[in-house]
């Protein structure tokens, strides 16, 4: 005859599962409340300063990659000539202009 999923299974039978009713509990190994020293992960000038808020070293992380950046633009031609341009006053770009408007010969009929 079969085995009815609603008898339990006896010891003879090789699918049989023991017959525990507690379940396993792993037992953990006692943790102290004691601090442990660490070490802080990134580079050597994080380490230098620790009484930098989170905010200021964001600050100037992003200030160092905003530099990093504008170095490798200035580099090609291109970079070069915005560079220029980001350098200009507005009142140099309004004399620029100016000057461009005045080149134009005027044509009289």
């Amino acid at each position: 005859m079969g085995i009815c999923g609603s008898k339990e299974a006896r010891g003879s039978s090789p699918t049989a599962l023991p017959n525990s009713t507690e379940p396993k509990v792993q037992k953990k190994p006692p943790t102290s409340n004691k601090r442990k020293d660490g070490h802080r992960l990134g580079s050597s000038t994080e380490t230098e300063k620790p009484d930098l808020s989170a905010k200021d070293l964001a600050a100037k992380a992003a200030q160092e990659r905003f530099d990093q950046e504008k170095k490798k633009n200035e580099t090609g031609q291109l970079g070069k000539k915005l560079a220029v341009e980001k350098k200009k006053t507005s009142k140099d770009h309004a004399l620029e202009t100016y000057t461009n408007k005045n080149k134009t010969e005027l044509v009289y009929d």
